[in-house]
């Protein structure tokens, strides 16, 4: 097997039973864990960086008419979590738009996500009773 080492059978503890093998494979760990608890303690922390998000410049810019187009392709379903009924939106597809081709394109380009679209990711959605349907 690639990547994998025999192992020296002299190097390997010996035990008399499977349970006195599994406590000491047990002891073995927990000592290792603990020495490396107790050793993290003293050594000196790491000093902070402030991570900086890469430019997402690979996309292309979405245009009006793309947006325009997925927005009227898009089935006329609705839910509680939309800012809008679908329907309502193909009303005034026009008028949205540009502010959205606006938004999705600095999105790209800068990496984030404004707030208020990204609260909408982040609500729980409840399974609906059948009671409620």
């Amino acid at each position: 097997m690639i990547g994998l080492k025999k192992i020296n059978a002299s190097v390997t503890p010996t035990a008399n039973s499977q349970e006195e093998a599994a406590e000491m494979m047990s002891d073995f760990f927990i000592h290792k864990i603990d020495k490396l608890c107790s050793g993290s303690a003293a050594s000196p922390q790491h000093e902070q960086y402030e991570t900086v998000s890469p430019k997402l410049n690979k996309f292309k810019p979405v245009t009006k008419e793309e947006i325009k187009k997925l927005i009227l392709q898009a089935p006329s379903k609705s839910c509680p979590l939309d800012p809008m009924p679908t329907e309502l939106l193909k009303k005034c597809v026009d008028q949205v738009t540009p502010s959205l081709a606006e938004m999705v394109n600095k999105s790209f380009e800068t990496g984030v996500v404004p707030d208020c679209v990204s609260a909408t990711f982040d609500k729980e959605t409840k399974p609906r009773s059948r009671n409620s349907q």
